[in-house]
């Protein structure tokens, strides 16, 4: 009786307390909340949102979340805070509302972004920008100002889920000229149209990434570019292009689809770039890599693997173009590729600048090379390479070829795609079915399958003569999560596991969350080495209850989705967990009244600062009565 009495005594006395210490205790919300209808006055919680961008992305610190609601928003949006590894800052929609940031009428300095990233003088990192619908920009859509030799840039920035309309100049623009590579830019998923549509006589890039390293540019669809459309240069390393479908559009002499540049200035070098499973098809260079005129720079282990190119009259497949022949070039490999030239169409392959002295090591290797109305395979001023194991074929007679010989191990024929010039599967009995070189191979087709000993020639391994040969959607078991002990919605963790298995190949397996507020975010999972559990690694902030499941699709685009399965995060000021704050909480606290320990240690630590006092009493009165678990 006694101990009951003074545990009421301490809850009078900190309950009476609370009109002095709620302003102190009151955390900065981890998620903000932007609406067409709210004010950037108000609190930008849900109900209170800001009205601008602008006002998200700068009370935004890291950890943070910017939703913005559905609608269309004129502005021009400046990020200067940073996020930290594991907790970046987060721009994106909620929910399924469709977010337009529209530039019509917004000034912009040459060069600068709807959206950018820092500034001449301020250099964000980790930031998260998707889901948002980006169009009608004077200049860019997205990216960092026009910087110069930074040694500190911009890095671990990923975009994604985004789309770009109407850019006069480039989509994504990430620039640090002769200055230090931007570390972890990623752009995937993107759909970018109608990008770079100034006169002819305009400079620029689709999508300008120049440095980066350790960096991707992947999944993405690129329509109506008329200038290059993506590439790296100026002393870029590590770099993928993967799985893009870029359409070009022939306005100007170097519209290229996908290149690699060694740079614009002396001792600048491309090195470990990989331009991988990509369909590039129209006008102008498909694909190509060069060294700049007037610098001496080189570019070192480039590989063109797995790309299907489709180009159309006037254009050409991978080429090497604006060359001085004082520039070197090392590791240059073309293997895997199956180019597809139509009626009025240039040379599939074209190196014309470059001379054996400064090519080291030229490998084309594992190709088709199939022309309609011409017989020339190969232009080229090199004769020093290997060429081994192609495929040609001319609608026209025998195939030839400028400076690079036929080569070694090749074959002509029809290679017998599934519906050529549409479809380019290869049919049972295509000559390029294991008459590959295992010595120049990949160890994946365009589709992920795993190609065989030897493997097929071309970008697809024969797959039983239909486009996928594959109906069989991937099955999903075992989905569980664990969770730290005690649960905490700021120091907490949880882990997402499940088993996926598929008769070809599984692409990419995703935790599909609807979060509390009914916002959804999707997690790529990660598999384990070895075998055939994918999981995912989370530290969820937001209270509430969660409901998940997880999509997979094969390497054939067959998808399966999982249940429903619901998961609950308790705010910290519910410590028994029962989705109501009582008595039996504040009690719960008192019990551990000056206790000591690391934050995260216990649940009664509502505040995770190490200690048990009365800020924690005060938290947890503040929400009395309050209930969370709908």
């Amino acid at each position: 009786m006694k101990k009951l009495i003074t545990w009421s005594l301490v809850l009078v006395l900190c309950i009476s307390l609370i009109p002095a210490f709620i302003a102190v205790v009151k955390a900065t919300p981890s998620i903000w909340y932007v609406a067409t209808t709210g004010s950037d006055a108000a609190a930008g919680d849900i109900a209170h949102p800001f009205k601008t961008i602008q006002k998200g992305v700068d009370v935004a610190v890291a950890g943070d979340t910017v939703y913005v609601r559905g609608g269309t928003y004129s502005e021009h949006v400046t990020i200067t805070k940073s996020g930290t590894a594991g907790n970046p800052i987060t721009l994106t929609n909620y929910g399924s509302e469709v977010v337009t940031l529209d530039g019509t009428g917004v000034s912009l300095s040459d060069y600068g972004s709807l959206i950018n990233i820092g500034s001449t003088s301020t250099y964000p990192a980790y930031i998260i920008i998707q889901n948002l619908n980006i169009r009608d920009s004077s200049q860019c859509g997205l990216g960092t100002y026009w910087i110069t030799g930074s040694s500190s840039p911009c890095h671990d920035i990923t975009v994604q889920y985004c789309t770009f309309t109407n850019m006069e100049l480039d989509a994504v623009f990430f620039m640090n000229e002769n200055g230090a590579a931007m570390n972890n830019i990623n752009v995937n998923h993107c759909t970018m149209t109608n990008i770079q549509y100034r006169s002819p006589s305009s400079n620029g890039e689709g999508n300008t990434i120049c440095p980066v390293s350790n960096s991707q540019f992947s999944y993405n669809t690129i329509r109506q570019c008329y200038q290059i459309c993506c590439g790296a240069s100026g002393t870029s390393t590590n770099v993928i292009f993967d799985h893009n479908d870029v359409e070009t559009s022939y306005m100007r002499a170097n519209c290229v689809g996908i290149y690699v540049d060694g740079g614009q200035h002396d001792g600048q070098h491309c090195d470990d770039i990989i331009v991988s499973n990509n369909y590039v098809s129209g006008t102008g260079q498909l694909m190509g890599f060069c060294n700049e005129i007037g610098a001496s720079t080189t570019l070192n282990r480039i590989t063109f693997v797995n790309n299907v190119l489709h180009v159309k009259s006037g254009g050409a497949g991978i080429v090497s173009f604006v060359n001085t022949v004082a520039n070197h070039y090392y590791d240059i490999t073309l293997k895997h590729n199956t180019i597809y030239t139509e009626s009025g169409a240039s040379d599939a392959i074209i190196l014309s600048d470059i001379t054996n002295t400064y090519m080291h090591n030229l490998i084309i290797a594992n190709n088709i090379i199939y022309r309609v109305g011409s017989t020339r395979m190969l232009d080229s001023i090199v004769s020093a390479a290997t060429v081994t194991n192609n495929l040609y074929y001319s609608t026209a007679g025998t195939p030839t070829s400028i400076g690079l010989p036929l080569g070694t191990n090749y074959k002509v024929g029809d290679p017998l795609f599934v519906s050529t010039g549409t479809d380019f599967y290869l049919q049972s009995s295509s000559p390029a079915i294991n008459a590959g070189s295992t010595t120049y191979t990949w160890p994946t087709d365009i589709d992920g399958k795993t190609r065989g000993s030897p493997p097929d020639i071309g970008a697809y391994e024969y797959n039983g003569g239909a486009s996928s040969g594959d109906s069989t959607a991937p099955v999903i078991s075992q989905v569980g999560v664990a969770t730290s002990s005690p649960i905490d919605t700021l120091y907490g963790w949880e882990n997402f596991t499940c088993v996926v298995t598929d008769n070809v190949g599984v692409s990419i397996v995703l935790l599909k969350f609807t979060n509390p507020d009914q916002s959804t975010t999707d997690v790529p999972m990660i598999k384990k080495t070895g075998t055939t559990t994918y999981y995912a690694n989370q530290s969820l902030h937001q209270a509430g209850n969660y409901s998940y499941r997880i999509q997979a699709t094969d390497t054939n685009n067959n998808v399966a989705f999982s249940s429903s399965y619901t998961f609950s995060l308790p705010p910290n000021w519910d410590i028994n967990n029962d989705g109501v704050v009582s008595i039996v909480d504040l009690v719960l606290v008192s019990d551990h009244y000056g206790e000591t320990g690391r934050p995260g240690w216990i649940r009664e630590d509502v505040d995770n600062n190490g200690i048990i006092q009365a800020l924690d009493i005060v938290l947890v009165s503040s929400n009395f009565g309050a209930s969370w678990w709908k």
